[in-house]
């Protein structure tokens, strides 16, 4: 079985400053990309940014996007709490988990480029997560907390079977690779 697939599968969010994060999700994204976060839009990120990032991932997208709903200011107020609760910490090891975190849950199934691939004129959370809604059984809270990996899957699997994409790249495909690498490899220090 694909070995990509099934770490996506079993990722466990970790701790970090002291909260236990949730699954990154198409929720998070968005409420990051609205918080124009440096880990999403890019940017200098700050201590203040890495905390909100923290808080942000440690709750559900209903409880983000509600205190963000009520101007903001709850958001900011919580963030600036707990953030003074934290006390000193190792700036950038943080910052290292939290990206390796962003990394483990935002690492989609591989595609075989071609030219007929398009891009989504949507954005891509809202692409996934009304895909999800569309084709499972699962509410749209469900959909939009759903961890990453485990909805890109989903996704990429409804691609497949549904709608004939066979642009997933399979771990048979990723082994072909290998050896055909490692073949030409050999071929050039022979020659």
């Amino acid at each position: 079985m694909d070995q990509d697939f099934l770490a996506s599968f079993f990722a466990v969010p970790p701790v970090l400053l002291g909260r236990k994060l949730k699954p990154f999700c198409c929720g998070h994204a968005v409420i990051l990309a609205s918080l124009e976060s440096p880990f999403i839009v890019s940017g200098k990120v700050t201590p203040e940014e890495l905390i909100v990032a923290v808080w942000v991932c440690s709750q559900t997208f209903e409880e983000g996007r509600d205190k963000i709903l009520n101007g903001g200011d709850v958001l900011r107020v919580e963030c600036e709490k707990w953030g003074g609760e934290i006390g000193g910490f190792d700036f950038s090891k943080a910052v290292v988990d939290f990206e390796r975190y962003l990394t483990d849950y935002t690492k989609a199934p591989e595609r075989w480029k071609t030219k007929a691939s398009k891009e989504a004129r949507a954005p891509w959370p809202l692409v996934v997560a009304t895909t999800i809604m569309h084709e499972f059984p699962v509410s749209e809270s469900d959909a939009w907390n759903m961890p990453l990996p485990k909805a890109l899957w989903y996704f990429a699997a409804c691609a497949e079977a549904f709608y004939g994409d066979e642009s997933l790249v399979s771990q048979r495909d990723r082994e072909r690779a290998k050896r055909a690498r490692t073949a030409r490899e050999g071929a050039k220090n022979v020659g």
